[in-house]
């Protein structure tokens, strides 16, 4: 996600100035919060295609390390405030956002390095773990912040990156099911629905097109080349909810 050139409102950085200041455990209600009703304020006026955010803002403050929020001793993990305003500056002015689908295949056997569209199969480094799951953003959410990424580095990794559009507005993004269609028909049959975003699943589909049943030492034990337990995804966008293991689906 890249940052619009000009700088973000005065307002708006004031706004979260007073929100930083706010001392821990912080307001019962954020939501109803004095300063955050201020920050909503900044929004209507400075950003009125940006609709009226609550759930999204609370993501957004929470990804960026909201002070009175974080864990004694992670105090040192929250954003400036100069830096918080200009990344909500520039989430609410952009158009696209990069995801990145990490699959583990650690039930695989030892296979080659391959790229092929957006995926990528290869084993990968503690540092670069570090970076693909965003571990600051990922300590300033969760209970636990806790990483293990030289345990993960041990296998192989398959992963898929897409660009999607940021069409919907930023409390759209953060809570879907509020802005679901409500006519659709919830009962009918989907016998082919995906488990896995359809990304993933083109990646998965193109390596199960190998022979591993010919492939496979022990086919009377499992003639699989690999299984998916689960799949973690990380989202730019800063409206979208940071979990510790997004999993989205198993196999």
């Amino acid at each position: 996600m890249s940052y619009v050139p000009n700088k973000p409102p005065d307002p708006l950085q004031a706004a979260i100035a007073e929100l930083w200041r706010l001392r821990p455990p912080g307001p019962e209600n954020l939501f109803a919060a004095p300063e955050f009703l201020l920050l909503k304020e900044a929004l209507r006026t400075q950003y009125p295609n940006a609709g009226k955010p609550v759930f999204a803002l609370g993501n957004a403050l929470r990804n960026l390390g909201l002070p009175c929020e974080l864990a004694a001793g992670r105090q040192h993990l929250s954003v400036p405030v100069d830096e918080a305003a200009r990344r909500l500056h520039a989430a609410l002015g952009a158009q696209t956002a990069r995801r990145r689908h990490l699959i583990p295949l650690d039930l695989a056997d030892d296979l080659p390095s391959l790229r092929f569209g957006p995926a990528v199969l290869r084993r990968l480094s503690a540092a670069e773990l570090r970076t693909m799951v965003d571990t600051p953003r990922l300590e300033r959410t969760s209970s636990s912040g806790l990483f293990e990424a030289e345990r993960f580095a041990e296998f192989q990794w398959l992963l898929v990156e897409e660009v999607v559009s940021l069409d919907r507005p930023p409390e759209a993004r953060a809570v879907p099911v509020l802005f679901t269609d409500m006519r659709q028909d919830f009962g009918r049959i989907e016998p082919h629905k995906g488990r896995f975003p359809s990304t993933v699943e083109d990646a998965l589909f193109f390596l199960l097109l190998a022979p591993w049943e010919e492939w496979s030492r022990m086919p009377e034990v499992d003639w699989r080349g690999f299984r998916v337990p689960w799949v973690h995804t990380t989202d730019e966008d800063l409206f979208v909810r940071s979990l510790c293991a997004n999993v989205l689906a198993t196999l």
